[in-house]
């Protein structure tokens, strides 16, 4: 029981300093933008200015990542659990998100009247966040999918990229871990995706892995086991 409080506490304070330290960077970042603002007025040349916004935009988007991680990491939320229109969904996923290559064919050829139990709120961060990784490293197209195999829910993205080694597969869902270069060229990611899809997973009970994908890329999967309802019957028999 001792070892136990003091592990949580451990984890409580690791949590207040991941915050702490976030909101000490987001103090310099918003002077360092009002200044920005002030040589926009001066400079005639903005080249160099742009750049150091979207530095600035980037360190603010790693700062949420973190924030966010350690949130799910923390502890486990009360799901909101309900049915959800597969092909609905991968749509509204596909139709919020802002690709990083508006040129890349996204199909998503999940039956209409397929049904997914899950927290919409989150598996929309999942999906979201599998989509974004695939769109980085596509050349032309990417497929999300549904299907239903052995009492397990699986939804699915494919690209048609390079690919990832069998041998770094185990690693993809790792924090803060970046692989080959290859599939990081057009990244600019922090290693925190597919580590929160993972976490994500693992509330509904399942979990996260990678294949070789059909279009010969990767395919990243969310897995989950279907709940089982009970059918109530009346004395009518209906």
């Amino acid at each position: 029981n001792n070892m136990a409080k003091r592990i949580h506490k451990l984890i409580a304070a690791q949590d207040e300093m991941i915050r702490a330290i976030s909101h000490e960077l987001r103090a310099p970042i918003s002077r360092i933008r009002f200044r920005l603002v002030q040589l926009e007025n001066e400079l005639t040349e903005s080249d160099d200015i742009n750049g150091i916004e979207r530095n600035l935009t980037e360190l603010e988007t790693l700062i949420d990542e973190v924030l966010t991680f350690s949130k799910l990491k923390s502890h486990k939320p009360d799901l909101s659990m309900s049915y959800i229109n597969a092909g609905e969904f991968l749509e509204e996923v596909v139709q919020k998100l802002e690709l990083a290559n508006n040129n890349i064919n996204v199909t998503t050829p999940a039956k209409t009247d397929s049904l997914v139990y899950a927290d919409k709120r989150y598996l929309f961060r999942a999906m979201s966040n599998l989509l974004i990784n695939a769109s980085k490293y596509a050349n032309e197209c990417i497929e999300l999918g549904y299907e239903v195999q052995e009492g397990q829910q699986i939804l699915w993205v494919s690209d048609d990229g390079p690919g990832i080694p069998i041998s770094e597969r185990h690693e993809i869902f790792t924090p803060f871990k970046r692989i080959d270069a290859s599939r990081d060229r057009k990244s600019g990611g922090y290693g925190l995706g597919l580590a929160i899809v993972k976490q994500v997973a693992q509330w509904h009970g399942g979990d996260a892995t990678i294949e070789q994908s059909s279009l010969g890329g990767a395919k990243l999967i969310f897995e989950w086991p279907i709940v089982k309802t009970t059918t109530c019957i009346d004395e009518n028999g209906s």
